[in-house]
Order: structure tokens, then C-alpha cells, then sequence
């Protein structure tokens, strides 16, 4: 099933959903978790955040080669704006790296929320990304484009994340190996 997408006002929001045939409890841990959000999205928090998405916090992850079609940085820093449990994630981030000179600290930065809806269906992922509107307008244009096809992806691959991984919640195991 390929996303919907509505576009709210013309360069300004994305709005995108997906049904997917999971638990709600499974979707949570998907786009709250880092360890789990960076397995479907393309990128590593590393070993040293091991807790779900928390506000305030801010994370840089590296994104995995060949994750992110098309995608130029290779790093990629989120600051955590809201965490409702079971329902809602908002973070804000830099735009699309178009070039490599584009999407440094400089620029501003959009806001993510990734949320959650039970329904007969299954669980429904809404992506809503906007801000684009603070862009220059010659940036404006490809910014928005860019994300707008990237979410087609990542949705894509949280769907394929959520129906080929464990359905059983992780649990960290620490196994010493004797010399």
C-alpha cells in the first residue's frame, strides 16, 4: 500500500499516512525508540542512548550508507520536541542536504510529528512535516520536494521494518566472554 499524501498548503506542510497491520505497541516502539526508528529510517544513534525519545533531548545519528536513497549528509542531528506515549513523536531537524553545501546550522529547521491512530484497518502512521515556509524561496522548492518523496520512503521502509522484525519487544542482553 503506497502512502497517501495531501499536501496542506503548497511548499508549506507534508502530510502523509500509512495503514499498517501491526499492534499499536509494535508501531510505538518503531518511531520511539531510537534503536528501532534508526533500523527503518536509515540511520545509527550509536551505544550511547539506549532510552525512548525523550523532549529536549538532542541525538546525532549517522545515517547508514545506501538507507536514505539519495540523501547527502551523513549525519543527521534531531531534537526531541514531544513525546505523548502511545500516540505522538515530534522532533525538529535540518532540511534535506540538496547539495553539499546546504543544510547547516544556518538553516532552519522543520517540524516532524509522527503519530498514531488505531482503526478496524490496522494501526495508522500519520507524518506531518512542516516549517518549510521559513526557507529562502529558492531553497523552499527543493527542501519541500525532497522531503516530500522522502517520506514516500521511509514509510515504505517502516512498513517492510514492521513486517519482517521480531514482533517481541527487545530486551538488552549483556553476554561476557571469558578469555
Amino acid at each position: 500500500m503506497k502512502p497517501r499524501a495531501r499536501t496542506v498548503r503548497p511548499k508549506e506542510r507534508i502530510y502523509k499516512t500509512i495503514t499498517l497491520c501491526t499492534s499499536r505497541g509494535r508501531a510505538w516502539r518503531a518511531i520511539s525508540e531510537p534503536h528501532e526508528f534508526g533500523a527503518w529510517f536509515g540511520a545509527s544513534f550509536g551505544a550511547a542512548y539506549h532510552r525512548p525519545f525523550e523532549p529536549g533531548v538532542t541525538l546525532t545519528c549517522a545515517i547508514t550508507p545506501g538507507a536514505a536513497d539519495g540523501y547527502v549528509a551523513t549525519a543527521l542531528e534531531l531534537t526531541i520536541v514531544d513525546v505523548d506515549p502511545d500516540h505522538r513523536v515530534s522532533f525538529r531537524w535540518r532540511p534535506y542536504a540538496v547539495d553539499g553545501d546546504a543544510g547547516d546550522e544556518s538553516e532552519p529547521t522543520t517540524l516532524v510529528e509522527l503519530e498514531l491512530q488505531t482503526e478496524p484497518e490496522g494501526v495508522v502512521i500519520t507524518v506531518t512535516e512542516s516549517g518549510f515556509f521559513r526557507f529562502p524561496r529558492a531553497r523552499r522548492l527543493p527542501v519541500f520536494a525532497a522531503h516530500d518523496e522522502g517520506w514516500d520512503g521511509e514509510l515504505m521502509r517502516l512498513k517492510r521494518y514492521l513486517e519482517t522484525s521480531d514482533p517481541t519487544p527487545r530486551h538488552t542482553v549483556t553476554v561476557e566472554v571469558a578469555a
